[in-house]
C-alpha cells in the first residue's frame, strides 16, 4: 500500500507543478487531473484488495484537497472534506470491488476468474465474496439473487450519503468548527470550491469558514491563550476577536463592514438577522464572489492596523529597555 501511496504522491506532485504554473486552475480540472492521474494508481487494482480500510491513501487525499482550498495542514480534516466533497479513498475501491462483481457475474462460467469466484464463494471466511456483500450490505444495496447486476450510480449515491454523514459527525467533534457548523450549506457543499475565485480569495473565505483565518481566537491556540483572553487587538471593545466579530462587529473595520452591507441589499432584513445567518447568506453561490473580494479588503484593512499595534508595542518595549537619567548617575 505504501509503494503505490508513494507512486501516487509522485503523479500528484506533477498536477502541483503544472498548477502553480498555469494558475488559477478551476476546479473542474483540478478534480479531472486527480481522477485520472491519482486515483488510477492510488488504487490500482482495488477491486481485487480494496475493501480493508488503509490511512495512508486517504491521508494523501486529504492533502491534495488542503492544496486546492488554500489552507494549511492543522484545518480539521473533516471540514476540507465536507468543502471537497469527494468519496473516501476506501469507498472508491468499494466501487470498483462492486463493479468487478458485476463483471463476474456476467462471465462465462469456465473462465478461470468465474471459476475461482466460485471456490471463494464456498469458503466460509472472510474472502473477496464475503467482502463485497459487506458492502453491498453497508450501502443498502444488496441484492435479492446474488447474480444480479447491481446499479453502480446506486451505489455511488449510497456511499455519498453515507460519507456525508460521518464527515458531520466527526466535524461536531471540533471545537474550532462551530462556526462551520453554523454557517455550511448541507444541501451544496461545493459552494466555495466551483465560484470562479482567486487562488487567494478562495483561501480566505475557505479558512474564515473552516475556523483556520490567523485572527486571535485561532493563532491564540498556539500560544495557549485562553480563550477569554484571545481578544482584538485592533479595537478597545475587549471582544474575543471570533469570525464573527471580525466580520460584523468590530469598530475599526466598521467603514469597510459598512460597504459589504451596502453590497448585499439584497439580503432581506439584512440588519435583523443573526451572524450566523448572514455569514451563510453571504455563503451563498450567488453572493460568494462578491463576499471574497469584501473579505480581501478587510483582512489587508486589518493587517495594516495590527502592524501599527505591533509597531507601537515595540516601540513602548524599546522605551522600557532605555536606561533612565537617574539610574546612570
Amino acid at each position: 500500500m505504501e509503494a503505490l501511496t508513494s507512486a501516487a504522491a509522485r503523479s500528484y506532485g506533477r498536477i502541483v507543478r503544472l498548477f502553480k504554473k498555469l494558475k488559477n486552475l478551476g476546479f473542474k480540472t483540478y478534480e479531472t487531473l486527480y481522477q485520472t492521474y491519482v486515483i488510477p494508481v492510488l488504487n490500482y487494482a482495488a477491486e481485487v484488495w480494496g475493501y480493508p480500510d488503509y490511512n495512508s491513501p486517504q491521508v494523501l487525499q486529504n492533502r491534495v484537497s488542503r492544496f486546492f482550498l488554500g489552507v494549511h495542514k492543522f484545518t480539521p480534516v473533516p471540514a476540507t472534506q465536507i468543502e471537497m466533497d469527494w468519496l473516501d479513498v476506501r469507498y472508491l475501491r468499494w466501487i470498483d470491488m462492486v463493479r468487478y462483481r458485476n463483471k463476474l457475474v456476467k462471465m462465462s462460467e469456465d473462465r478461470l476468474p468465474a471459476i475461482i469466484n466460485r471456490w471463494d464463494k464456498s469458503l466460509n471466511t472472510q474472502a473477496w465474496h464475503s467482502q463485497v456483500s459487506q458492502v453491498l450490505a453497508y450501502a443498502d444495496v444488496l441484492p435479492e439473487n446474488e447474480n444480479d447486476y447491481v446499479d453502480i450510480d446506486a451505489l455511488s449515491s449510497h456511499l455519498k450519503v453515507l460519507n456525508r454523514n460521518k464527515w458531520f459527525v466527526n466535524a461536531q467533534t471540533k471545537s474550532k468548527l462551530e462556526v462551520f457548523l453554523e454557517v455550511v450549506d448541507r444541501d451544496n457543499q461545493q459552494v466555495v470550491v466551483r465560484s470562479n475565485l482567486s487562488r487567494r480569495r478562495r483561501s480566505l473565505v475557505t479558512k474564515i469558514k473552516c475556523g483556520v483565518l490567523p485572527l486571535i481566537v485561532e493563532t491564540g491556540r498556539f500560544k495557549n491563550t485562553p480563550r477569554e483572553l484571545r481578544l482584538c487587538q485592533i479595537c478597545e471593545e475587549n471582544q474575543i476577536e471570533t469570525e464573527y466579530h471580525f466580520l460584523f462587529d468590530c469598530p475599526r473595520l466598521e467603514g469597510v463592514g459598512e460597504d459589504m452591507k451596502n453590497d448585499f441589499t439584497d439580503i432581506e432584513g439584512y440588519s435583523d438577522l443573526t451572524h450566523a445567518e448572514k455569514m451563510k447568506n453571504l455563503l451563498q453561490s450567488n453572493r460568494v464572489i462578491r463576499f471574497s473580494k469584501h473579505l480581501d479588503i478587510m483582512f489587508e484593512t486589518r493587517r495594516k492596523f495590527m502592524y501599527t499595534v505591533e509597531e507601537e508595542n515595540r516601540n513602548v518595549a524599546h522605551v522600557s529597555q532605555v536606561p533612565q537619567v537617574s539610574q546612570l548617575s
